[in-house]
């Protein structure tokens, strides 16, 4: 039961206070100005058995006022009482010095007080007033001796028990606020670990949710055998670098076969036509939200060919956009994707194209163009226009690149700098010629010796192929 008293005492006002060290320097001054009170109410017993009352009238009133202290504190204000309580102590241990006279010798009682600082206080800054504070009241009554006659005369036998009590006194003191503040420290060290064991077994189940979400990113991603099975082994390469564990950047794609037939402008398909479609995608953000913004996209695109039997790119497009608008799109989020996305008729070898501020790179015998794009995302942005479809003219050995902006906005090189547009376009001209496996290393490596040991900026998506 004393047990729990002198912990609910050590404790008054933990509640009040937000962080470790603060409630590690709480406990410490309430530890202090607990024993400091019960060794002055012993003290108070001692002075009137050794006929001294004014030196009981003095530790009388620094109970008093003590215990107040710890009132203040148990009322949350321990920022103020702090400050306030080592003041009083001075006060204390000055009054009491002249009570007594010089022969009483109690100035060097602010050695305790000193030490006392030393324990209560641990920022540096409260440290450099209060010290030099203390040693301006110890100056302060060694002056006073001089001016000021003793109100409590003691004989040098009194004295010396006086001595001999306030010793012990001092020693008890010291010890015993030593050996607290240790023990709390050693509780909220243990808090400390027990919270950390808990921070670090959430962080397992949350980086053990992303790795399973991983597994379930990868499954719906995986179509490279639909490429495999429509353009044949070494036709195209992916270079897929996630930011984080999953990705906001996204590959898909598609084999249907047409029931109806459609003529939009350029865009021709007949019934019975077989299109392989195949997108490269940029959705908002990165990371967990941009893995489900992902997962969103790929589900209304499939929606728009396989359910809604819509097969034109331009108008697969002005589809999700409208989807995503009606169903994820706020005033404060406008979610979406940047994106391109390639429809080729299998039977007629015409191939026709999307794009949605991403620009498909096209490299053949003749050179190097940077295809059209709309400037607007797949998502609500300040164009609202619908989405051109453009026919594709390329060859045999022709290579198109599809790719998202986290390529070109790495940063690194020798100097640190944005890799830009510009760099990548000179590598995919470097590499236009070699097969699709050897321009996939390049690639790869070209990313990673460009980033180096800086951090990655964003996902990175690339695909290249010989779509023809």
């Amino acid at each position: 039961m004393l047990q729990r008293l002198i912990h609910k005492i050590q404790t008054l006002g933990v509640d009040h206070v937000k962080g470790y060290i603060n409630k590690r320097d709480l406990v410490g001054f309430n530890t202090t100005f607990l024993w400091t009170n019960v060794l002055i109410f012993i003290n108070i017993f001692i002075s009137f058995l050794q006929h001294i009352p004014y030196v009981a009238y003095v530790n009388i009133a620094g109970n008093v006022v003590f215990i107040l202290v710890l009132w203040l504190n148990a009322q949350g204000l321990f920022n103020v009482t702090r400050h306030i309580g080592i003041i009083l102590a001075h006060l204390y241990v000055y009054v009491q010095s002249i009570v007594g006279g010089e022969d009483l010798q109690f100035q060097y009682a602010y050695t305790i007080v000193a030490t006392i600082i030393g324990i209560v206080f641990t920022q540096k800054k409260h440290l450099l007033i209060h010290l030099p504070i203390c040693l301006f009241f110890f100056v302060a009554v060694v002056i006073s001796y001089k001016f000021i006659e003793p109100i409590q005369y003691i004989s040098p036998e009194e004295r010396a028990n006086f001595a001999l009590n306030n010793g012990v006194i001092f020693m008890i003191l010291v010890s015993v606020v030593a050996l607290g503040f240790r023990n709390q420290s050693s509780y909220y060290i243990h808090e400390i670990e027990e919270k950390k064991n808990v921070i670090e077994l959430k962080q397992k189940e949350i980086f053990d949710s992303i790795t399973y979400a991983k597994h379930i990113q990868d499954a719906v991603l995986d179509n490279q055998r639909i490429l495999t099975e429509h353009l044949g082994d070494n036709r195209f390469f992916l270079v897929y670098e996630p930011k984080d564990v999953v990705s906001g950047d996204f590959y898909w794609a598609a084999h249907v076969k047409v029931n109806d037939a459609a003529i939009e402008g350029e865009f021709e398909v007949r019934t019975q036509d077989e299109l392989l479609y195949l997108a490269v995608c940029d959705s908002t953000g990165h990371g967990v939200p941009g893995a489900f913004m992902s997962l969103i996209n790929i589900g209304y695109l499939k929606e728009a060919v396989n359910e809604r039997k819509i097969y034109n790119p331009g108008k697969i497009f002005d589809f999700v956009r409208k989807k995503l608008i009606e169903n994820i799109t706020s005033e404060d989020h406008k979610d979406g994707f940047d994106g391109i996305l390639i429809c080729k008729n299998l039977a007629s070898g015409k191939i026709y194209y999307a794009a949605a501020n991403n620009r498909p790179i096209l490299i053949n015998a003749t050179g190097m163009q940077v295809l059209q794009a709309d400037k607007m995302p797949v998502g609500k942005g300040f164009k609202n226009n619908a989405f051109a479809t453009h026919t594709l003219q390329c060859e045999r050995g022709d290579f198109l690149y599809l790719y998202t902006d986290g390529f070109a906005d790495q940063f690194g090189g020798e100097k640190g700098k944005k890799l830009m547009q510009k760099r990548l376009v000179q590598l995919l001209e470097e590499i236009a010629g070699l097969p699709a496996n050897q321009q996939q290393n390049r690639v790869a490596h070209f990313f990673k010796d460009w980033k180096g040991e800086l951090d990655q900026v964003d996902d990175v998506c690339m695909i290249g192929l010989n779509i023809h």
